[in-house]
């Protein structure tokens, strides 16, 4: 609902951060696999939970499950639900869905190793 307002134009009252930068400088697709929606989503969560916690308390917990940590999770779960989606009216052979997931994994890798992505 949030973002169909957003699209229209009316004010947001929940003040979410819609900036994306896609997927920085990584390709938005792999073979017939398109990620921009998982990078999209990744974005606005990393955006909207920094703004609401402030940045340290998004990177830090005490329990050692940040809210960071868990949005970073979230990507590579809908990395590899875009790997494992049906294609129509062909479906992807393995080695696609091969390929998608070793992408997957590296753009995963990439996150945790820089540690967040741009998304302003």
């Amino acid at each position: 609902m949030a973002l169909y307002e957003h699209q229209k134009g009316t004010p947001d009252r929940y003040e979410f951060d819609w900036s994306t930068n896609g997927c920085n400088a990584s390709p938005d697709s792999v073979g017939r696999f398109d990620f921009r929606i998982a990078c999209y989503r990744h974005d606005f969560a990393y955006g909207s939970y920094q703004d609401l916690l402030g940045e340290g308390s998004f990177r830090q917990s005490l329990d050692g499950r940040s809210d960071k940590d868990r949005v970073d999770r979230i990507l590579l779960q809908d990395l590899d639900n875009i790997c494992e989606s049906r294609g129509w009216p062909v479906d992807y052979t393995a080695a696609e869905r091969a390929q998608c997931h070793r992408t997957a994994r590296l753009y995963y890798q990439a996150v945790l190793a820089k540690g967040w992505l741009d998304t302003r």
